[in-house]
């Protein structure tokens, strides 16, 4: 199921209230999924057509009767790619805390730095920040716990690629590039982000804005 035609039919807010009707309520008819709507009825049938072509949805006909039902198919689809990208980044984050507080703790700094599950570490934006552009701390976080980063590509700049092979114990590979669209350290980095696929080809491209900011004496 293509997760990016679900997010396109949930785009639309009518649609999206449609979907948390039926998941709200159950089986709808078009009549009962049109009331708190101020649209004709061709205007919810048009809606209702958009949702089933892009799968999330589907009606079922007993005799005179029709009704819709969200698919379930489309919820877990839409929760196994949400899953992924949380997976990536809760573990990423958690070895980003552990190399910080490494870091710190090897060069004796008397303000001890933490940092926090809630993404608010206590280290100066300007060293975050680094920790993500600079090739030698990257690959002692970059990832889930348990890969490696056998190949790596930063070329730190507006316009420059970057490029990561991953590597799990079992030696299977996954590569994930992008290009670097703004780069103001210590504030803020924006990049692009796209797993490659099975044929080799770059799956969808997703842009990525990291921002660094104090707050109250620490950093998020």
């Amino acid at each position: 199921m293509n997760v990016q035609t679900i997010f396109s039919a949930l785009s639309d807010p009518t649609r999206f209230a449609i979907v948390e009707q039926l998941l709200e309520k159950g089986d709808q008819t078009a009549g009962s999924l049109a009331e708190p709507f101020n649209i004709s009825k061709p205007a919810i049938s048009r809606h209702l057509k958009v949702l089933e072509e892009a799968g999330v949805i589907e009606r079922r006909v007993d005799r005179q009767f029709r009704s819709f039902r969200v698919r379930p198919q489309s919820m877990r689809s839409l929760d196994d790619w949400i899953g992924r990208y949380r997976r990536f980044w809760q573990t990423s984050f958690d070895r980003l805390e552990k190399v910080l507080q490494d870091k710190e703790e090897k060069e004796k700094k008397d303000d001890d730095q933490v940092l926090y599950i809630e993404r608010t570490i206590a280290a100066p934006p300007e060293k975050v920040f680094d920790a993500w552009v600079n090739p030698d701390m990257l690959v002692q976080w970059w990832g889930p716990e348990g890969m490696s980063i056998p190949q790596h590509k930063l070329d730190v700049r507006v316009g420059g690629v970057w490029e990561t092979t991953m590597r799990n114990a079992e030696g299977g590979e996954v590569f994930v590039s992008g290009i670097y669209k703004a780069i103001e350290r210590p504030n803020r980095l924006v990049l692009t982000w796209a797993w490659q696929q099975p044929d080799g080809s770059r799956g969808e491209e997703t842009e990525i804005t990291v921002t660094f900011e104090s707050v109250e004496a620490v950093q998020r």
